[in-house]
């Protein structure tokens, strides 16, 4: 097995770890955010179990993923193109 298989198997079992752990403290949420929604104020925003525990790691690691746009170099990559851009 080379290192980067390795690294790629411990790095598969820390996302199942991270999400077994998530699982668990989910559960403790949901009883968490009933009672909340049980005693809560008429018109009150209903609770989430997310709410106490945040966002999923998976969902987490997906938004990291994501990177901004460089609208400068999409503009002139269509410029380069021939596309003609309208003036704002």
């Amino acid at each position: 097995m080379t290192m980067q298989e390795l690294e790629a198997v411990l790095g598969k079992a820390q996302e199942f770890a991270e999400a077994d752990e998530y699982k668990a403290f989910y559960r403790a949420a949901m009883v968490a955010a009933t009672i909340a929604n049980v005693n809560r104020k008429r018109g009150a925003r209903a609770v989430r179990p997310e709410d106490f525990i945040g966002r999923p790691p998976w969902e987490k690691a997906k938004q990291k993923e994501r990177r901004p746009v460089d609208w400068a170099a999409v503009m002139e990559e269509a410029q380069a193109k021939g596309i003609k851009i309208p003036s704002v």
